[in-house]
C-alpha cells in the first residue's frame, strides 16, 4: 500500500492540486484564481463641417485623427493615430475600465477645429464600445507670409552698387494648374513704404521691386491646400530672377510661415551678369 500511495502523491504533485498537509485549501479555489479578462476596443467615425458645410480631410488640408485614451482619475493614458482620410476607425486592446478620450483633427499647421471629449467611457472586456460621431467644425482657409532675397545683396539696389538691380516684381498664385487671383500684403522696410500687389489673372502686370526686408503675406482667405507660386524679378522689363515653389496652405485660419524665397538668375540674355 506504501508503493500505491506513493503513486498517488506522485500523480497528484504531477497533476499541480495536491494541498500541504493540514491544509484544505485548493490551487483551483475562486478566491485565488485570477483570470485575465479578455480586451476590449473602442470605434468611432468622424466628420469635418466649415459653418455647417460638409468638407473633406483634404478640403481642410487634415492628415490625423488622434485619441488619447485616460484611465479614469489618472493623470495619463495611451494615445492612438488614425488616418483622417479613412473617416473612421477602431482602437483595440484596451483594458477593461472607465476611460476619458479626447479626440483631435490635426494637419500640417497643427490642430484644427476644438477637440471632441468623451468623459467615463466604459470599455468592457470582449467588446467594442462605439463612440459615435466626432464632429469638427474647422475654417477651411489659411494664408502664408514670406521674404524675398535676390543675391543678398539688396533686390532692389541697383547692380553697379552691388544689388541684383531689379525694379519690378511679379507674382503669380496656382492651385492645381489653375490661377488663382489675390492680394500680397507688403510690409514697410527700412527704405521701402508697406504697399499692396494684387495679382490678376486675366491680366497680369508686375508690381514694384519688393526689398529683403519686406514681409510679404497674404490673409488667412485661401482655401487650405497644395499651392505653387511663381515670383519673378524683372530689369528692364526682362525676366532676370525668378523662383516658383510649391508649399500647403493650412486650414484653421491660420498663416504659415514659408521659408525666404531665394531667387535665382534666369540667364535671361540682357539680364545682368
Amino acid at each position: 500500500m506504501a508503493k500505491l500511495r506513493t503513486c498517488w502523491l506522485c500523480a497528484g504533485v504531477a497533476l499541480g492540486w495536491l494541498a500541504a498537509c493540514g491544509d484544505d485549501a485548493s490551487p483551483f479555489d475562486a478566491g485565488t484564481y485570477d483570470a485575465e479578462l479578455p480586451a476590449g476596443s473602442v470605434s468611432l467615425t468622424w466628420s469635418i463641417a466649415d459653418d455647417g458645410a460638409p468638407k473633406t480631410c483634404s478640403e481642410v488640408a487634415a492628415t490625423t485623427v488622434t485619441l488619447a485614451i485616460v484611465p479614469d482619475d489618472q493623470p495619463f493614458g495611451t494615445t492612438d493615430v488614425l488616418s483622417c482620410s479613412s473617416g473612421e476607425g477602431q482602437i483595440e486592446d484596451i483594458a477593461p475600465g472607465v476611460y476619458d478620450i479626447t479626440v483631435t483633427l490635426a494637419g500640417t499647421g497643427g490642430m484644427l477645429g476644438e477637440e471632441v471629449v468623451y468623459p467615463n467611457v466604459t470599455v468592457a472586456a470582449g467588446q467594442d464600445t462605439p463612440l459615435g460621431d466626432a464632429a469638427f467644425d474647422v475654417d477651411a482657409e489659411g494664408g502664408f507670409r514670406f521674404l524675398i532675397s535676390a543675391g543678398g545683396q539688396g533686390n532692389c539696389t541697383p547692380t553697379g552698387d552691388g544689388g541684383a538691380g531689379i525694379d519690378a516684381m511679379a507674382i503669380v498664385l496656382t492651385r492645381a494648374g489653375a490661377c488663382v487671383e489675390a492680394t500680397f500684403d507688403i510690409a514697410a522696410g527700412a527704405s521701402l513704404p508697406a504697399t499692396t500687389y494684387t495679382t490678376s489673372c486675366s491680366a497680369p502686370a508686375p508690381g514694384p521691386c519688393i526689398a529683403q526686408d519686406q514681409e510679404v503675406s497674404v490673409a488667412p482667405v485661401l482655401p487650405a491646400g497644395q499651392y505653387q507660386m511663381t515670383i519673378t524679378g524683372q530689369v528692364g522689363g526682362l525676366a532676370c530672377w525668378t523662383r516658383n515653389p510649391l508649399f500647403n496652405v493650412p486650414a484653421g485660419g491660420a498663416v504659415t510661415q514659408l521659408p525666404t524665397q531665394n531667387l535665382t538668375q534666369t540667364g535671361t540674355v540682357g539680364c545682368p551678369p
